[in-house]
């Protein structure tokens, strides 16, 4: 009864454009920028089929994701679903990505972060990425509708700098560089795929704003 309570006391304000923009920020966000390169030393021209097979394990969890959403659209939603099947569970995968996302994915995101600042400023990355990290915290603080806001016109701006990446972009790739797709060996391209699968699981976490998305039931599929 508590848990309805405190559900129903959320304000319902992020429309469809706002769950996109939060979806593709989760999903195209620091793993892809700090990760890829990493990715490329493990498997070399395969990479993008290995970002390919990174995709199948968060593909398939998309399906119930829709479904459960579309059915009960609740804030916390990773944690809630898996408490529908085992509390104890439950409790130990949400503790379990709080340490993760607290010691792993944060400090990555801000210090690749700070990596990249560096080209534009001559700043420490640590502290370029330590002052982003809290920035953003603050924001999330103030409140979800302010996130939105911001996330969005994030949103467009990777959009518009990914679009002229592509069109730049092509004209360099040299055919040659994909002669022996698999220098690293199937293994490379697995290992690869297992890294790169932190930034497609990432969206995932967007059913976590159900409680308050507008027509959370109709919008989430």
């Amino acid at each position: 009864m508590r848990e309805c309570n405190s559900e129903e006391k959320l304000k319902k304000r992020i429309g469809f454009l706002g769950l996109l923009a939060m979806c593709v920020g989760l999903h195209i966000g620091g793993a892809l920028f700090a990760l890829t390169t990493v990715a490329a030393g493990l498997t070399g021209p395969s990479l993008p089929l290995a970002m390919l097979v990174s995709s199948i394990p968060a593909l398939l969890a998309i399906i119930p994701y829709c479904a459960l959403t579309s059915a009960y659209p609740t804030t916390s939603a990773t944690y809630r679903y898996a408490q529908l099947f085992n509390p104890s569970l439950a409790l130990v995968c949400m503790l379990s990505l709080a340490i993760c996302i607290t010691i792993g994915g944060q400090p990555l995101f801000a210090k690749a972060f700070g990596v990249y600042f560096k080209e534009l400023l001559p700043i420490n990355p640590v502290v370029a990425g330590l002052v982003i990290l809290t920035l953003f915290y603050l924001i999330n603080l103030i409140g979800i509708q302010l996130t939105v806001r911001i996330q969005t016109i994030m949103f467009f701006i990777l959009l518009s700098a990914l679009v002229l990446y592509v069109v730049l972009g092509i004209p360099r790739v040299n055919p040659a560089h994909f002669d022996n797709p698999f220098p690293k060996g199937v293994g490379g391209v697995f290992a690869a795929a297992g890294l790169l699968f932190t930034f497609c699981a990432g969206a995932l976490f967007v059913v976590d704003l159900g409680g308050e998305a507008l027509r959370a039931s109709t919008i989430y599929p």
